[in-house]
C-alpha cells in the first residue's frame, strides 16, 4: 500500500501548477500559544489538516498521503511516525517539526501553510505521474495538456515513452528526454575506449545505453576498469590506523 508520498522532483520532469485550491478539512490554524505544552498527538490533531488537490489528498506537515484521517490505518501510521526519533522532514523528526510549527504566531502559521499548499499544488502533476509509473497504470489522454508545466507535450516522443513505461513496466527510454551534444559524443567515445564494453564486476553486462530500470545494478562503478574495492580502515587512537 502506498503510504506517504512527499513532494518530490521526478527525473527530468518539471512540476506543475494545479488548478483549484481545494477545501481544507478539519480545523483552521489554532490561535497562538494555545498549543504550548501539548503532546505530539495533540499537536498532530491540531496541525495535520488535509485537503484535496486535484484528486490527491495532501495533509499539512506530512505531505501527500492516501490514508483516511482518523481511520485505524491512519492512527497506526501516525503513532509510528510520531514515535520515530530519526529524520522525517530531512532534518528533524515529525514530533520536533510539529513543535516548531506550534511555536509560530497565527500570522506566521497562516503564511507557512499558504506557502506549503502552493508547493503542493505545484507538485501534484508530478505526484500523479509518479503514481502512474510506479503502479503501472495507463496515463490518461490529455494528461500532459492538463499539466503543461511538466514540460511534456501531448503526442511527443517523451509522452509516448512515459505512456509505454507506465503501461508495460518496461525501462523508461531516457534518450528521448535528451538532445545529444558534441560533448556527449566525446564522452561516449572516451568511455567506450576506456571500458571496451566490459561488464562491471558482479554484473552480467555492460551498462545498456540510455535506459533505466529501477533497482538495476549499475550504480557500483563510474568507469570500469577504474573500479576497485574500497579499503576500510579503523581509527583506534592518535598513533594507529588498522585496516
Amino acid at each position: 500500500m502506498r503510504k506517504v508520498r512527499f513532494v518530490l522532483a521526478f527525473v527530468l520532469l518539471a512540476l506543475l501548477l494545479s488548478a483549484g485550491p481545494g477545501a481544507v478539512l478539519a480545523q483552521e490554524p489554532p490561535p497562538g500559544n494555545s498549543l504550548e505544552g501539548a503532546t505530539p498527538e495533540e499537536l498532530a490533531a491540531k496541525l495535520i489538516r488535509c485537503t484535496d488537490i486535484d484528486g490527491e489528498q495532501y495533509c499539512f506537515c506530512v505531505g501527500f498521503i492516501d490514508l483516511k484521517p482518523g481511520s485505524p490505518e491512519w492512527q497506526e501510521w501516525l503513532s509510528a511516525a510520531l514515535a520515530q526519533e530519526d529524520s522525517f522532514t530531512g532534518d528533524m523528526s515529525l514530533a520536533s517539526y510539529l513543535r516548531m510549527r506550534a511555536r509560530l504566531s497565527p500570522e506566521e502559521l497562516r503564511k507557512t501553510e499558504a506557502e506549503e499548499l502552493a508547493r503542493a499544488r505545484d507538485a501534484v502533476g508530478g505526484i500523479k505521474l509518479g503514481n502512474y509509473l510506479g503502479e503501472r497504470e495507463p496515463i490518461p489522454d490529455g494528461f500532459f495538456e492538463r499539466y503543461p508545466s511538466l514540460g511534456i507535450a501531448e503526442g511527443s516522443l517523451q509522452a509516448a515513452a512515459l505512456r509505454q513505461a507506465a503501461l508495460t513496466g518496461e525501462p523508461l527510454d531516457l534518450s528521448v528526454f535528451h538532445t545529444p551534444t558534441a560533448l556527449d559524443a566525446h564522452l561516449e567515445a572516451q568511455e567506450e575506449a576506456l571500458t571496451g564494453g566490459e561488464a562491471a564486476p558482479g554484473t552480467s553486462a555492460a551498462i545498456q545505453g540510455d535506459s533505466y530500470t529501477s533497482g538495476a545494478p549499475n550504480a557500483r562503478y563510474i568507469i570500469y576498469p577504474y573500479y576497485r574495492e574500497q579499503v576500510k580502515s579503523y581509527y583506534c587512537g592518535p598513533a594507529t590506523m588498522e585496516s
